[in-house]
């Protein structure tokens, strides 16, 4: 039996899960990245859209746009930084937080994966990723 290189199976891991989360965040009526934003300001609220571009791997411009939609949505409201009004910090709206919430409540990341790992190391590497 060959030990394959970690970073290649994360590779594999990743895209693996993009293609299942799409999936299962389109019914919901989310996109990966929207999903990814929402995910991130609940850890951690009031970052700017360069961070945030950053976190979802897209550009500036796309995640420009993106909290555009989210905050048309009521998902997310901006407000200038103390120091510089010309960044805009993001935090989730109280629909945003339900909009997340119901989008947990589906399941649709953990469930198709727990059964592939063996006893308690589901949880073991979820604890190693966050």
């Amino acid at each position: 039996m060959t030990q394959e290189d970690p970073g290649y199976l994360l590779r594999q891991l990743f895209m693996a899960l993009r293609v299942h989360a799409s999936e299962a965040l389109s019914p919901l009526g989310f996109t990966l990245p929207q999903f990814s934003v929402l995910m991130s300001l609940t850890r951690r609220p009031d970052q700017s859209s360069a961070d945030l571009a950053r976190m979802a791997f897209v550009t500036p411009q796309a995640m420009g746009e993106l909290l555009n939609g989210l905050e048309n949505a009521n998902l997310v409201r901006r407000k200038p930084h103390k120091e510089n009004a010309r960044i805009l910090l993001a935090r989730l709206t109280s629909a945003g937080e339900t909009a997340l919430a119901d989008c947990k409540k589906e399941q649709w990341f953990s469930a198709p994966l727990a059964p592939r790992f063996p006893s308690g190391h589901f949880v073991k590497t979820s604890f190693c990723l966050t």
